[in-house]
């Protein structure tokens, strides 16, 4: 047969294309990287406040990715293009996440969310 992985389809609020994302998963994703990089992107200690929101948000970010990415991108779903982007965009939200932790925390970021769940040595 005709392999067809590199057509993605949106069908009912989710990426088509053998891997099984939904278009939330990233959606929180990408609103979680981008509130770190605001924070990354702030002049001065930023505030407890924001600390605490984009801490919230990565770590709700980065436990629907990591579920969405484990459940929808098993065998060879994992080169379809939603699983590749997933994969991707959990990438550069946990760099992002960990440079926010790291400015709020002040100090290295020796036991970070990321590195207690196992991603980061």
């Amino acid at each position: 047969g005709q392999r067809r992985d590199d057509f993605a389809e949106e069908e009912g609020g989710h990426v088509s294309s053998g891997g099984h994302v939904s278009l939330g998963v990233f959606a929180e994703g990408l609103k979680a990287r981008k509130r770190a990089r605001d924070l990354n992107r702030t002049t001065g200690t930023p505030s407890p406040e924001d600390c605490s929101k984009v801490k919230i948000m990565c770590e709700g970010a980065f436990r629907s990715m990591r579920d969405s990415y484990l459940i929808d991108c098993r065998e060879e779903a994992i080169f379809h293009r939603s699983c590749t982007r997933l994969r991707d965009l959990l990438d550069e939200t946990q760099d992002a996440c960990t440079e926010s932790f790291h400015r709020c925390k002040g100090q290295a970021t020796e036991g970070t969310f990321w590195q207690r769940l196992g991603l980061r040595r």
